[in-house]
């Protein structure tokens, strides 16, 4: 039995033995996100019932070569990428826990594009920015992508690295940007500068997607990327998005 059927099944467990549906003090995951999905977000007793309630889409079959390509493009997305790129259509955001050679690359390059994004703003560890510019270079001309800017994680620890996300996105409005985490869990730990600075930007922007991949999204527990999800998700993230409950799980 799945794990999601197993906690389906505790929902008759009396609802004194579940976490308090007390809002979450100020400083939990992302210290309550301003604004964005807020205003249509339903009344949950708990944040267990709220992801038990969530919708499982089914994109097996889905294709978004023909789409995707431009005329002269030879290419083809595989089904994951595909499923990948249309999840993140529907979902205004994603949260990927890819593994390695499954073609991360491509479907950060074209978030964008599925976003109806001007722009697609990449954080890369700096050991592979050339690769990926090389894997942008290569695609291109196969795929049609929006303005695309790579930049390393290393750019966003410095104290500048606010400032630099507010020069490459001032040109357009927030919800023309998209900004895509490839190797996500280099922002897992709450307590680092390119977390909280990430973390402050997407909170003064909060229209701005977010799109996070990582074949390594957590080594421990759910705290190593809570915080990750709710940026991608909002209200649609898989696992609570306050303290008590994220404990409790």
């Amino acid at each position: 039995m799945r794990l999601i059927d197993r906690i389906r099944e505790r929902r008759r467990v009396k609802s004194d033995l579940l976490p308090s549906a007390a809002p979450p003090a100020e400083g939990s995951v992302l210290e309550r996100m301003t604004q964005r999905g807020a205003a249509g977000r339903p009344n949950h007793d708990t944040e267990t019932e709220r992801v038990l309630g969530l919708d499982i889409e089914r994109l097996d079959g889905v294709d978004l070569t023909e789409g995707l390509r431009t005329p002269s493009g030879q290419m083809s997305l595989r089904p994951l990428q595909s499923q990948a790129l249309e999840a993140i259509r529907l979902n205004n955001g994603g949260f990927f826990p890819i593994g390695v050679g499954h073609g991360k690359s491509l479907i950060a390059l074209l978030s964008g594009t599925v976003l109806g994004c001007e722009v697609a703003i990449i954080l890369t560890p700096a050991s592979t920015v050339g690769t990926l510019r090389q894997t942008y270079s290569e695609t291109r001309g196969h795929f049609r992508m929006r303005k695309v800017r790579i930049l390393s994680y290393a750019s966003l620890s410095q104290p500048s690295g606010t400032r630099l996300l507010e020069e490459l996105t001032k040109a357009y409005g927030d919800h023309q940007v998209v900004l895509v985490c490839d190797e996500a869990h280099r922002v897992k730990r709450m307590e680092s500068a390119r977390t909280k600075r990430l973390i402050r930007f997407l909170q003064k922007h909060p229209k701005v997607r977010f799109v996070a991949l990582s074949g390594t999204m957590t080594s421990r527990s759910l705290q190593d990327f809570a915080h990750i999800a709710e940026l991608a998700l909002r209200e649609r993230s898989p696992v609570p998005r306050d303290e008590g409950h994220l404990r409790a799980w």
